[in-house]
């Protein structure tokens, strides 16, 4: 392990087409997407980055050539897998799939020779309301060997809202940060 934090697993629960998605980096923390055109890679990464990095909830593309590096978090929900996605179309979905409501998260696990962490964040959605709560986290444990357990879901697989995310992770003490903001969660 190195003293820097690398990543070493990446997580989505009830988050864009996943309902459990777990991705293991390789040992230097680098994930390899590899794949067919149109079969997801940038879909997918945009479930991470930027939102885990900065706590934007902006899903720009990857694709400089598109014109579509800033995203306004009031952009309207697209109606082609082709444009540009927005942070509510990555839990809400569009077309006759749409959802009408859903609370989702989005995480990495990150470790060093000193410490591991958890930075992530979870949100819920409802079609055509104004309300758009997203809460994000940090665990923060001081023993890179100790297991992290994080809870988002209850026993059958239903996204825990902020409230309860909070009371199933009460365990982890101290350790756990929860913000409102990104700003808060930035610094």
């Amino acid at each position: 392990m190195t003293q820097q934090l690398v990543p070493v697993s990446y997580h989505l629960r009830n988050f864009n087409k996943y309902a459990k998605l777990d991705m293991q980096a390789a040992e230097n923390g680098n994930l390899t997407l590899i794949g067919e055109n149109a079969v997801g890679k940038t879909t997918l990464a945009n479930c991470f980055f930027p939102m885990l990095i900065d706590g934007a909830i902006t899903t720009p593309s990857f694709n400089p050539a598109k014109n579509t590096e800033k995203v306004s978090q009031s952009a309207s929900v697209r109606n082609s897998s082709r444009d540009t996605r927005t942070f509510e179309s990555m839990l809400l979905g569009w077309g006759p799939g749409a959802m009408k409501v859903r609370t989702g998260y989005s995480y990495v696990l990150m470790r060093s020779n000193q410490r591991q962490v958890i930075l992530g964040l979870g949100a819920t959605r409802v079609q055509d309301d104004p309300r758009k709560p997203t809460w994000w986290f940090i665990v923060i444990a001081p023993n890179p060997t100790d297991a992290l357990e994080l809870h988002t879901t209850d026993a059958e697989g239903k996204s825990l809202d902020k409230n309860q995310f909070k009371a199933a992770n009460a365990a982890m003490g101290d350790q756990l940060h929860v913000f409102d903001r990104p700003e808060d969660y930035r610094e």
